[in-house]
């Protein structure tokens, strides 16, 4: 039984991992430090999260409407302030 993948997942995977790579290996100054490093890691713990539990319906939809928005408009909310006051 082959398990089909879900491309935006591994790309959003693969996007995480190369904003890591430049996240370590760019000086601590300047503005695009300032926006990898605020969603760099965040990403590996949505991505872990996403897989924590498995979804037994295939309702994409409901799940970003349920779980995702709620938090990603959190966490938008709340990086910009932190961006705005440093």
């Amino acid at each position: 039984m082959s398990k089909k993948r879900i491309e935006w997942i591994d790309v959003a995977k693969a996007v995480g991992i190369v904003a890591v790579v430049f996240g370590h290996a760019m000086t601590r100054h300047g503005t695009m430090f300032h926006f990898l490093y605020w969603w760099h890691m965040p990403i590996f713990f949505i991505m872990g999260g996403f897989f924590l539990k498995p979804i037994v319906n295939n309702d994409w939809m409901g799940f970003f409407k349920k779980r995702i928005l709620p938090l990603l408009i959190s966490y938008l909310i709340c990086g910009s302030f932190l961006i705005l006051l440093s």
